[in-house]
């Protein structure tokens, strides 16, 4: 149990926009597990249920419409399960089969907090959600020094979201706060995939070599139906929506209001798939007794698949080099260096999104609420004269030679066995990208945002962007080489146990520095992130920003940076059924930088105004980044029987001494294109506050 009376007080978060505050948590978890011989040394068994129950209440800020409903819980129950078989048929033949998933529910409710800053609960949704997986695994020897291994495995996972009510998601813009009201906009009706994983491998040992090798095979599905409430409409170009809409409502002085859709999808179903396939071939070869080396290489290809369209993504090689070295011949000391290439696993959703594109509106413009009236292109209204932007609902095209990014990797370490129960140890670890895939823009975004004939519709093309390359139309944009560089030292102490006490520490020096996170942005919480064009060095179409900080010049700490890391866990037990654990860690903060948004998708945060990590200032002043953070977790078990039984009795509290320093603060300069944001600079986050948990553990 985690009971909510145990829970620290929590410092309340204030923002002119409104700030929905969490003002207590509570879970609890009751599980069961049994294992033992189906047949006595052939057979074996284990199973496991383990049901939770999570819940987290919210309340609206004063003064706004769902304040009166007090704290609104959201209840999350999932059932975790697990079952394994494990059959020996003979000496060095096994077969393992087992499964596990984690289903699970949502009522009816906020799903999101900002949802309680709505006028009413027609935004509130419920949901379902979780995965199932299944694997078959068999282990053989074949003879002296051969052992294959095989394996055939099924996941699936799913998302359905429900709405309360269909209805257009309206923010009007014409007040402060700005009031939202109708439906929950974006919302996921059915996502559901599905993957088949087949592999094997082969070990074989000859002489001072063990070589192995194995092949692997994947096939992956996702359906998925992304849309936004509300019925479809005719579009300014005479087309009609597949899906709802996300409306701003804009203030404007010749006609007093205009109705601007900021969302709204062409084709809400989509389907995509993946397949892969890998293969790999190793050799470690023990050259003496103080020496062994490793190297390898991997081939690996990758095909999506959508409705539209589909590419194969081969020619992909990665060697991989490994050598560690016993300097004194005593086992005492290990020195070991490694390089390896790791290609980066495209994600489906990349398929989806290319090869079974919804089509999205971007921006439409109409003089009246029920959107009857489009705003015709050309003439100056809430504040431009371009009113309709959106892009195709058609595969996008794959440049030919267009390759998968990869990561290149190479560390240096060494361990010392200092005493019997102690080892201690030093590593340095390096990772780049040299090459990156994208989905780019074929234009800079002035070119959209100019009124020039031709640049109504957005078009997108996969390629690796490189210095020069995209040189998007009119020579505007180009792109630049991406960077992405990480860089640590780490030092590490485990005391094993002895004595009755355990002790491991480590403490790790890092830099993530460049202008490119990956596959996923962390300051605009897109899994397709992209470069997104601003104004070269003044205001332009109502721009914030330089493009020029896409790049090169805007190099810095990408956003989860954290140069310092200390983590010390120990554990002591003063007698054989007690035993009492603590834990102390501190990570240094992130940086900040102030970020615009993106005019035509709208998106908060995608252009910076500065330098990455150069700093802003905050409600607590200027800072280049969020406070340190730390936190003194406690743990305790007492172990007795009772009538044959083995009886546990457990208790942890995390973050002992509540500390809540700030984790994050509001790095967005607009609200929306054009739209200062006030609560800029101002907290958005604290650490959690402590909370305890009690527990029983029965054992016969």
């Amino acid at each position: 149990l985690r009971p909510e009376a145990l829970e620290g007080s929590r410092r309340t978060l204030s923002l002119a926009a409104g700030a929905v505050n969490t003002t207590a948590t509570q879970g609890a978890e009751a599980g069961a597990s049994l294992s033992g011989p189906l047949a006595r040394d052939r057979a074996f068994v284990f199973a496991a249920l383990d049901p939770q129950r999570e819940r987290t209440t919210l309340v609206a800020p004063a003064g706004f419409a769902l304040s009166r409903l007090g704290g609104v819980d959201r209840e999350q129950r999932t059932t975790s399960y697990a079952a394994k078989v494990t059959t020996e048929w003979s000496a060095g033949q096994r077969t393992e089969v087992s499964a596990f998933g984690d289903p699970g529910a949502s009522d009816r409710g906020p799903q999101s907090a900002d949802v309680l800053l709505f006028t009413d609960t027609t935004a509130f949704s419920s949901l379902r959600y979780g995965g199932n997986d299944q694997t078959v695994r068999h282990q053989a020897v074949l003879g002296d020094g051969w052992l294959v291994e095989g394996s055939v495995g099924r996941a699936s996972s799913f998302l359905h979201e429900t709405a309360t009510a269909d209805l257009w998601q309206v923010t009007d813009e014409t007040v402060k706060p700005p009031v939202a009201s109708g439906g929950m906009g974006t919302y996921h009706p059915m996502n559901d995939g599905t993957t088949w994983q087949v592999q094997a491998k082969s070990t074989h040992l000859v002489g001072r070599h063990e070589v192995r090798w194995g092949v692997a095979t994947e096939r992956g599905t996702f359906d998925a139906e992304n849309a936004h409430t509300g019925p479809s409409f005719v579009l300014p170009n005479g087309g009609r929506s597949d899906s709802g809409a996300t409306i701003s409502v804009l203030p404007d002085a010749t006609y007093g209001r205009i109705y601007r859709v900021t969302r709204a999808d062409l084709l809400s179903a989509r389907h995509g798939e993946q397949r892969s396939l890998a293969a790999f071939l190793q050799d470690r070869v023990t050259l003496g007794p103080r020496l062994t080396l490793t190297a390898g290489l991997r081939y690996e290809s990758q095909e999506l698949l959508g409705r539209s369209g589909s590419f194969t993504f081969g020619d992909n090689w990665a060697p991989r080099l490994g050598i560690a070295a016993d300097p004194t011949g005593t086992g005492a000391l290990k020195v070991f260096a490694s390089y390896g290439r790791y290609f980066a696993r495209i994600p489906i959703d990349f398929a989806i999104t290319a090869f079974s594109p919804a089509g999205r509106v971007m921006r439409a413009d109409y003089f009246d609420a029920a959107l009857p009236r489009p705003v015709p292109d050309g003439m100056a209204a809430a504040g431009t004269t371009v009113h309709f932007l959106d892009s195709d609902p058609v595969s996008t095209p794959v440049e030919p030679g267009a390759r998968v990014g990869y990561i290149r990797e190479a560390s240096l370490g060494a361990e010392l066995q200092a005493a019997p129960q102690l080892s201690l140890g030093i590593r340095y670890l390096h990772r780049d990208m040299p090459r990156v895939l994208e989905d780019v823009g074929g234009a800079s975004i002035l070119l959209y945002l100019s009124g020039q004939p031709g640049y109504s519709t957005v078009h997108y093309w996969i390629t690796n962007p490189r210095q020069g390359y995209p040189a998007t139309a009119q020579g505007i944009g180009a792109y630049e080489d991406p960077i992405h560089r990480y860089d640590a030292v780490e030092l590490t102490l485990d005391r094993r146990l002895s004595d009755r006490w355990s002790l491991l520490a480590s403490y790790r020096w890092s830099r993530l520095w460049g202008t490119y996170e990956g596959f996923y942005d962390n300051q605009t919480g897109q899994a397709r992130p992209g470069q997104t064009y601003a104004t070269i060095g003044r205001s332009q179409y109502g721009l914030r920003g330089d493009i020029r900080y896409q790049g090169a010049l805007g190099a810095g700490p990408l956003p989860t940076d954290r140069p310092h890391q200390l983590k010390i866990y120990g554990c002591f037990a003063p007698t054989a059924v007690l035993n009492l654990g603590a834990g102390l860690s501190l990570a240094s903060g992130t940086p900040l930088t102030p970020l615009a948004t993106d005019p035509v998708n709208n998106r908060q945060g995608s252009i910076p105004e500065a330098p990455r990590g150069a700093g802003m200032t905050t409600e607590d002043g200027f800072r280049t980044r969020t406070p340190w953070v730390w936190t003194l977790d406690l743990h305790a078990d007492y172990a007795l029987r009772v009538r044959g039984l083995r009886v546990t009795v457990s208790a942890d509290v995390a973050n002992l001494l509540n500390n809540q320093a700030v984790t994050a603060y509001n790095q967005f300069t607009q609200r929306k294109a054009g739209v200062t944001n006030p609560d800029f600079g101002r907290i958005t986050a604290y650490q959690d506050p402590r909370e305890a948990r009690i527990g029983l553990r029965f054992e016969i």
